[in-house]
């Protein structure tokens, strides 16, 4: 797989009001972003969740033990920052060829309106 986005994964930190602010990390990934609207009672609800697959050799991420579940991400795609919260990490590992060496780390984003 050949990583040509980056995401910025941000570490949530202990506070009564605020959960932003912690360690900040770029990473290799590839990204699929997705919007649409729902309906739901009397209002209409912008959506717009994402996936990413990120670069399972990054040192950072594995030093991690592949848990981010938590993390704030930035994502600037077609010049516009969005703002996720991983909430879903599955690890992609090539078991029977190459010993179970993890390739990629996918992880699921549900989107924010603010930014960390």
């Amino acid at each position: 797989m050949i990583f040509r986005d980056n995401v910025t994964l941000v570490a949530p930190v202990n506070g009564t009001y605020r959960q932003t602010g912690g360690e900040r990390h770029n990473v290799k990934c590839v990204i699929e972003q997705t919007s649409g609207l729902t309906r739901g009672g009397s209002y209409d609800a912008m959506t717009g969740d994402a996936r990413a697959y990120l670069d399972g050799q990054d040192s950072w991420l594995s030093s991690t033990g592949y848990s981010i579940e938590g993390y704030f991400a930035e994502v600037t795609l077609f010049g516009v920052k969005r703002v996720y919260r991983v909430a879903n990490v599955a690890v992609g590992r090539a078991v029977i060829t190459s010993g179970g060496t993890v390739q990629h780390v996918e992880i699921e984003l549900a989107r924010l309106d603010r930014e960390v």
